[in-house]
């Protein structure tokens, strides 16, 4: 037991006496000293081992003995100070960074970048995708007469040269001719056509594609009237004062305004930003940009619903949400663009060659692109002379058009009064579908004897 002053209580046997701490002599030292387990004799090991401090005082009462000293206690040291934590700390902020670089890396290369800078040019020599493998253009006009309706169909060959056929009658077609040119086409080049005639009669055929060296160029030709014997007239590149160049990716579209030799091109500018630049035989201006970010090595369509008032629409692949994307000139202005769905369809090919062509009777846009399926679909606007055009739902597809021969492979198309064709090369062959009012159907083009 303890008392209060935290000492032990000595039991005298019976018959002693007490005696005060001074009048015991040590019989050890002969002292008037305790002996050495006098404080000690009813603790506990425990108790014993520990230094007992006066709580008024605030030290240790020894009284003679030797203070027990408690083990020094190992100091922590903080966590921003071990070398271990903090090369974790870096390697996992290196890991995070390297992840996050990867993924940007992959997002740029995959949709256009709307900044000069981040946007990724690469080499010409090697850029040939499917839909420009066997790139495609047709246009066509109806001559003085009103009545007759010309056509002409374009398509590059594997080697780079590209080849063209004339229909005079808008069904059968002359022998195919070698297109001459100045200045060479590069492999896997996409290609615009339009057409036009003059008060003689002479019509003017005009094609668009990009040099080696990712130039637009014009190339001119003039035929007689009735005749598919045709002469080069100029090979130029338009693309000189543009304030940005094109992309090295990019789709390209064109139509004539005016019902004359006076064009409107659609590219893809380095950003990726849908740009028109505007030219006649006096020249090209610098460009500007009329639509959104087009998704790379994506196509652009283009067709003038009215050539008087010049009702262009454009349609292309926006890079953020990779639909189809539709922007129309209309009473001298730009409209906002638009998705031509609000949803993603299955049959949807972002990467797909495009081409669009108006029904003038129907009063219908026809827009045509390859599914990964090899399927041939039709994106169908309603309404069009309104401005205000209604599109179906979901891509359609008729089960009278073949398959292509490999996914996104590029289409043309033209249309008139009630008539729409598309072309496309399959199995070294032109396929031409043809609408008539309301009815579809197939063939492999037909080839004159003369």
């Amino acid at each position: 037991m303890f008392d209060d002053e935290k000492y032990p209580i000595a039991v005298y046997p019976e018959g002693t006496s007490y005696q005060p701490e001074e009048k015991i002599v040590s019989p050890i030292t002969g002292s008037n000293t305790l002996p050495p387990d006098y404080k000690t004799a009813n603790m506990t090991t425990r108790e014993a081992g520990h230094n007992f401090m006066d709580p008024k005082v605030g030290q240790s009462q020894s009284n003679g003995f030797a203070e027990a000293q408690l083990p020094e206690r190992q100091s922590i040291r903080p966590w921003r100070k071990s070398p271990r934590i903090l090369l974790l700390i870096v390697f996992t902020f290196i890991i995070v960074s390297s992840g996050i670089a990867a993924a940007f890396y992959v997002h740029s290369r995959n949709v256009v970048s709307p900044t000069p800078s981040a946007f990724s040019e690469v080499s010409t020599d090697s850029i040939v995708q499917d839909n420009t493998r066997a790139s495609m253009a047709s246009s066509g006009l109806f001559l003085n007469d009103k009545s007759t309706w010309n056509m002409q169909t374009y398509w590059q060959t594997p080697t780079g040269g590209i080849k063209r056929q004339i229909s005079l009658d808008g069904q059968t077609f002359s022998a195919e001719t070698n297109v001459t040119l100045q200045i060479n086409p590069r492999i896997g080049s996409p290609l615009a056509a339009t057409a036009s005639t003059d008060k003689t009669g002479i019509v003017y055929l005009t094609l668009f594609y990009l040099s080696e060296a990712n130039e637009i160029v014009i190339s001119g030709t003039a035929c007689p009237a009735g005749s598919s014997t045709c002469g080069a007239t100029f090979n130029n590149v338009i693309s000189a004062q543009l304030t940005l160049p094109p992309s090295n990716q990019t789709g390209l579209a064109a139509v004539n305004v005016n019902d004359a030799q006076d064009w409107r091109v659609y590219f893809h500018d380095i950003r990726g930003m849908l740009t028109e630049v505007a030219g006649n035989a006096s020249g090209f201006g610098s460009g500007t940009v009329v639509g959104s970010a087009g998704l790379n090595k994506s196509s652009i369509a283009a067709t003038n619903v009215n050539s008087t008032t010049n009702n262009i629409n454009v349609f292309y692949v926006d890079a953020r949400t990779q639909f189809l994307t539709t922007i129309a000139f209309v009473n001298g202005a730009w409209t906002f663009p638009s998705q031509v769905t609000p949803r993603k369809q299955l049959a949807w090919n972002p990467l797909a060659g495009l081409s669009a062509c108006y029904t003038k009777t129907l009063d219908q846009l026809h827009v045509y692109y390859t599914a990964a399926d090899l399927g041939i679909y039709e994106f169908l606007g309603s309404n069009v002379s309104t401005t205000n055009t209604t599109w179906g739902v979901r891509p359609g597809r008729n089960h009278v058009w073949s398959t292509a021969d490999y996914p996104s492979a590029d289409i043309s198309a033209v249309g008139w009064r009630d008539q729409a064709r598309f072309f496309q090369l399959t199995q070294g062959k032109i396929i031409e579908g043809s609408l008539d009012n309301t009815t579809w159907t197939e063939a492999f083009i037909k080839t004159s004897q003369t």
